[in-house]
């Protein structure tokens, strides 16, 4: 009987620990599935490439700071070293509205609307501009400009910039293409746009250019595409959108952003069906550099709004990097808001996924969200380059 009581205690205490460390086991599976490591963070290794292969860094600007982000780990550092306002004595209220890098990031063009107040003598609004180191060290002379300049570009060599200006003294802005060299001499300038009104809502569309390896330059202005000869502001059409059939929205569809492939051989650009302060329902569509073969390039099957922000090509060429969805966490835009995609410039009419179907990729950074990948995208007026 004794032995029987000792056989049945031990079985008791064997079937007691077995069941303890059983429970401990699971407590330490579960507090592991605790552990926040950021959005699909789990499967990334050291030196692996989060982007399907994509390589090179894609450039943006907040107000006062510039940014780039290696597509290949997602990792994010300030470029250049310095802030804005460090640049430079400026204006204290000088917006600083935009900077441009050139193909590599080793120069950025810097615009700064309302630096000046007083200039040689003269008062008034001036704006400013001026070509920057990786490090946030000036290398060229200081242009200053009377204000009303949209858009400026540096060219593919960096020798040139160009510019849209809007004097916005007279009552209806009449703009001009400005070509200056690297020390802000005027080289040329012609008138581009017909006299506006200031509240045509197409003068905005007027703002965008880009260069050509060759020379040329493409921008668009209301309903047309206009290209340059090499190094010269005269344009000419190159494709013309249609009126639309609603009489109230006649003035679109717009097309917007144009931006020249690296070989130079094609344009692609932002086909604006409608718009207002807030957002533009818009989709790219790219053509060939003398107009010919125009197709849509994709579409966001998810999104109850068609919303393709700002573009950018590859360094290669091969894709055509994109930011679709809305502004904020708006509830309209549905399962395709505010995510950066790259899309082959080869397609036609894709439907954007982050299954890899058609070879569409999304892209994800740590862009706003240390420590957590994501390939939502939300940048300061959302403008970016890819870089190499």
């Amino acid at each position: 009987m004794a032995t029987y009581k000792y056989y049945l205690l031990l079985i008791l205490l064997i079937l007691t620990s077995f069941a303890c460390g059983e429970g401990s086991g699971g407590d330490a599976v579960s507090g592991g599935d605790d552990v926040s490591v950021g959005d699909n963070d789990d499967d990334v290794t050291d030196g692996q490439n989060i982007n399907s292969g994509l390589t090179g860094r894609l450039y943006t600007s907040e107000e006062y700071e510039g940014y780039v982000i290696d597509l290949s780990n997602g990792n994010v550092s300030q470029m250049p070293e310095k802030r804005w306002p460090d640049t430079g004595n400026y204006n204290n209220l000088g917006i600083f509205y935009d900077s441009q890098p050139n193909h590599n990031g080793s120069e950025l063009l810097l615009h700064v609307n309302n630096c000046y107040q007083e200039y040689n003598g003269n008062h008034g609004d001036f704006d400013c501009m001026g070509i920057f180191d990786a490090a946030g060290n000036l290398i060229t002379n200081r242009g200053v400009i009377s204000d009303g300049i949209r858009e400026v570009r540096l060219s593919r060599n960096g020798n040139y910039v160009a510019a849209v200006y809007a004097d916005e003294s007279l009552i209806g802005p009449l703009a001009h293409l400005v070509i200056y060299d690297r020390n802000y001499t005027e080289i040329i300038s012609e008138s581009i746009m017909r006299r506006v009104s200031r509240g045509d809502d197409s003068r905005n569309f007027a703002r965008t250019l880009d260069w050509s390896p060759n020379g040329e330059i493409v921008y668009a202005y209301a309903k047309t595409i206009f290209i340059t000869s090499p190094y010269s502001a005269d344009g000419s059409a190159l494709l013309t959108l249609p009126d639309s059939d609603a009489p109230i929205s006649n003035r679109f569809p717009l097309p917007a952003t144009p931006k020249v492939s690296p070989d130079g051989t094609k344009v692609a650009f932002r086909y604006v069906s409608e718009a207002n302060l807030y957002q533009a329902t818009a989709t790219i569509w790219v053509m060939n550099i003398d107009g010919t073969d125009l197709h849509q390039l994709a579409n966001a099957p998810e999104a109850l709004y068609q919303m393709f922000n700002n573009l950018t090509w590859s360094p290669d060429g091969e894709y055509i990097l994109s930011q679709v969805g809305g502004f904020g966490n708006d509830p309209i835009i549905g399962g395709a808001q505010n995510k950066l995609y790259a899309i082959p410039s080869n397609s036609r009419n894709v439907a954007l996924n982050c299954d890899g179907i058609d070879g569409v990729i999304c892209v994800r950074t740590y862009f706003k969200n240390p420590g957590n990948l994501t390939n939502i995208f939300h940048p300061y007026g959302s403008e970016f380059e890819w870089i190499e």
